[in-house]
């Protein structure tokens, strides 16, 4: 279901360089409990359990993970993993403060796995492209040409989607629903990653149908 919405487009800062508290919906700024409660209310639905057919192309693939409860087999949408790239960017400007005293090689983990966002976001965006005409404007006050967004967008419906969602989520952290059938439980019941919550590794296990 699709619907026409107009972006709000105010300044998410004010000439004081205060967050504008006029903006909805804010996920930017340093860290806070409020920063950090928007960004797990948009992201809490995005690990959903699904039977192995609704995997598409992917149903027969090595390594896919089967939830230890039968309730499906672990998946995301890929509009999650978009946001979870944006709040990766958000992470990386304030990454003084999100991971603080980082060693070089997490720090390298970090970037690599932003570079990765960028190139995967940009792929998203071509993917999904939007072709809502976008306007330039004379300002007032530089000569410079303004491209000012106010035209209604062609946008999915958000709230149906997340019920969706939010039917077959499940917590990845749950003590025992994941385990690898190597190397064990992934999170060792203590609901965290490692520190910067990154993996690299893109080798599948073979063999596991």
């Amino acid at each position: 279901m699709y619907e026409e919405r107009q972006f709000d487009t105010s300044s998410v800062y004010l000439s004081n360089g205060t967050l504008n508290p006029e903006k909805s919906g804010h996920f930017n700024g340093k860290p806070t409990a409020e920063l950090a409660a928007a960004w797990k209310s948009l992201m809490q639905h995005q690990n959903i359990a699904v039977p192995k057919e609704s995997l598409g192309q992917s149903a027969h693939d090595d390594g896919l993970i089967e939830l230890a409860d039968g309730s499906g087999y672990a998946a995301s949408l890929a509009v999650f993993h978009g946001l979870h790239c944006v709040k990766r960017f958000h992470h990386w400007v304030h990454r003084d403060a999100y991971y603080p005293d980082l060693n070089d090689h997490d720090k390298d983990k970090l970037l690599f796995h932003t570079e990765h966002c960028v190139d995967w976001l940009r792929q998203y965006v071509q993917c999904n492209a939007d072709t809502t005409v976008i306007p330039f404007y004379w300002g007032s006050e530089q000569p410079i040409p303004l491209a000012i967004d106010k035209n209604k967008h062609q946008c999915m419906v958000w709230e149906p989607l997340e019920e969706w969602a939010a039917e077959r989520s499940f917590d990845i952290f749950t003590h025992g629903l994941l385990v690898h059938p190597v190397l064990g439980n992934p999170y060792d019941g203590d609901g965290k990653g490692d520190a910067i919550g990154i993996a690299l590794d893109d080798h599948v296990l073979p063999g596991n149908h």
